[in-house]
């Protein structure tokens, strides 16, 4: 089978490797190239997430989602720069992508709730990688994809709703709350504005000029555009109006100086000069990138279940183990006609059309998501 894989130069490439099998070990599976010492450091992961214990299908990979993390190679913002050419030895040769769309082609025998020719949607376990023509999954990480949904929209969505319901289930949003999202035509973005309207929301949404209508149409009810010199004034404005923020969900916020340059956290809670705090006492503000130092806070909540963020600020990590039931949760609304994922560009299935997809993903500037087409 074809599959695109990680690899130092930091672009994918395309290779033939074999099909996985349900009857071996998913460390024989996907790490064959390895040495015994990293292949020893993913099957105690694998231990420690119980993924020996659970059921498994394999799937036909229709079309696979792309996301930030996938073109960031999955260390992303997490780790110090000196540290970045390890990891990049760690993960070489590792399949790509975690979002999908595919039909099932074979289940365990005591596999109950899926059967062969199903179109399932869902996650891979981070470096295990969903841009190959057939994967085997673990059953708790799909669901049913949604029926109005094609196969390629569907592939688009799991990554991005996953980590706007956590986020807002999480912080308790409910209906009449106020919310400002940040970054409300990206590919999290533009998600996040519909779950939290789902939830009873008022929802201001910021994004560029040009893509106000777009952001609007997706149900916020005010949209401010950051390429304007009025946009703190606006959000004051709108504070004034109807009350501070009770979620302020940052999807732009990075290391990246295109992204870091508007500084967005100090100035909507007051800590920059000439700012005024658009968060209430009780708010908190749920931003999706950070330092490393920041992402190691993430890694000792998660792991070690000690909370060292601050009290209103939080370096939200999606969960992706147990999604099925929140991904069965997010098909319906997609079949109710409240959620919806837009798909902006689709390439093809080789590898110069891959890392085209990848470089495109870099550059963020993308209205919804971006989808690779594995085969259809």
């Amino acid at each position: 089978m074809k599959a695109l894989i990680h690899s130092k130069s930091q672009e994918v490439k395309l290779i033939t490797m074999d099909p996985p099998s349900l009857n071996n070990s998913y460390t024989d599976e996907y790490h064959k190239n390895k040495s015994n010492y990293i292949n020893n450091i993913f099957k105690f992961i694998f231990q420690k997430i119980n993924y020996y214990n659970l059921e498994w299908v394999l799937v036909k990979v229709l079309y696979g989602g792309l996301n930030p993390v996938d073109a960031k190679h999955l260390y992303g913002d997490k780790l110090p720069e000196v540290l970045i050419p390890s990891f990049r030895s760690f993960i070489e040769g590792s399949i790509a992508g975690i979002d999908f769309c595919g039909e099932i082609i074979d289940v365990d025998n005591n596999n109950s709730k899926y059967k062969k020719g199903d179109i399932v949607y869902g996650t891979m376990p981070p470096m295990l990688g969903s841009f190959a023509e057939i994967i085997k999954v673990p059953t708790n990480f799909i669901n049913l994809k949604p029926k109005l949904l094609s196969a390629a929209e569907s592939s688009a969505l799991p990554l991005v709703a996953l980590t706007a319901f956590q986020a807002f289930e999480d912080n308790n949003l409910k209906e009449n709350m106020n919310v400002l999202i940040i970054g409300g035509s990206g590919g999290t973005g533009h998600v996040a504005v519909q779950v939290a309207k789902i939830k009873g929301a008022y929802v201001t949404a910021i994004c560029s000029s040009k893509n106000k209508d777009f952001v609007k149409c997706l149900g916020a009810d005010n949209v401010i555009v950051y390429d304007s010199n009025d946009l703190f004034t606006n959000l004051q404005n709108i504070v004034l109006k109807y009350g501070l923020f009770d979620i302020i969900f940052d999807s732009v916020t990075s290391l990246e100086e295109k992204d870091s340059k508007f500084n967005y956290y100090e100035k909507m809670t007051g800590k920059a000069n000439n700012s005024n705090n658009l968060l209430s006492n009780n708010g908190k503000y749920i931003q999706l990138g950070g330092t490393p130092y920041q992402w190691l806070l993430a890694h000792i909540k998660r792991f070690i279940g000690c909370n060292l963020f601050p009290k209103n600020w939080e370096l939200f990590w999606v969960r992706f183990p147990n999604c099925s039931e929140l991904l069965g949760r997010i098909a319906e609304y997609c079949d109710k006609g409240k959620l919806k994922v837009i798909v902006s560009k689709i390439y093809k299935f080789d590898e110069e059309s891959a890392r085209e997809a990848f470089r495109d993903q870099v550059c963020r500037r993308t209205i919804g998501k971006i989808v690779i087409e594995i085969s259809n």
